[in-house]
């Protein structure tokens, strides 16, 4: 449980950094790509499966927050239009969810590619083979 809210902790503070720097004018000539880049370059990082969890947890709380927020205007407000400025906040969000998804992914198969090699080296060992390979006897 630590691991995933290590995860999730460090998911806030990357992309908050990444808004900072976007919204303090340091990354001023790639804004998007400043944050699109940390949401992809995020769940690569991350050690092992429970951190990948816990910043998939924070991607979803963004995802489900933005949803309820859209669709809570969207219901009290059925006559009002949305604007530019609203299709391009969500075409935003959806854009950083899937650089999340796509490195989520990428780090999805890392690991599994892992896991099955270890599998494999472990399969069709004996004990006293895993002896010899552990203490070099």
């Amino acid at each position: 449980m630590r691991e995933v809210i290590a995860g999730f902790l460090v998911s806030l503070v990357v992309v908050g950094a990444a808004g900072c720097l976007v919204f303090a004018g340091i990354a001023r000539p790639w804004p998007l790509v400043a944050i699109l880049l940390a949401a992809l370059v995020l769940p690569l990082s991350v050690p092992n499966g429970r951190w990948l969890l816990g910043c998939a947890v924070f991607f979803l709380i963004g995802a489900v927050g933005l949803t309820a927020q859209h669709l809570y205007v969207v219901s009290n407000a059925p006559h009002r239009g949305g604007g530019a400025g609203e299709v391009i906040g969500i075409a935003f969000f959806a854009f950083v969810l899937v650089a999340f998804m796509l490195g989520a992914t990428i780090k999805g198969a890392i690991l599994a590619v892992k896991a099955r090699r270890r599998a494999r080296e472990y399969d069709g060992a004996t004990s006293d083979k895993l002896l010899e390979r552990t203490h070099g006897r």
